[in-house]
């Protein structure tokens, strides 16, 4: 049993895609790390939509991880 069983399906999650960032080339995988990583902001969020969306819930994580980088940038002009 663990201490935060919620943060449990993020964990499981970004452990089922170890394999493809081993896959990756050194700098592509340090980065990939890096990038789920960053997923364990939006906890709350993911673990609300339950075990069954946790894929779907840590991509639409990703992609608002993105898309703040994207407005942050255009707005530094």
């Amino acid at each position: 049993m663990s201490l935060f069983p919620h943060d449990d399906l993020l964990a499981k999650e970004i452990e089922s895609w170890k394999a493809f960032g081993d896959g990756l080339r050194a700098e592509d995988r340090k980065l990939f790390n890096k990038m789920i990583r960053q997923c364990y902001q939006y906890l709350k969020a993911i673990n609300s939509k339950g075990p069954s969306y946790t894929t779907s819930s840590m991509m639409l994580s990703l992609i608002l991880i993105q898309h703040q980088m994207i407005q942050f940038l255009l707005n530094k002009k």
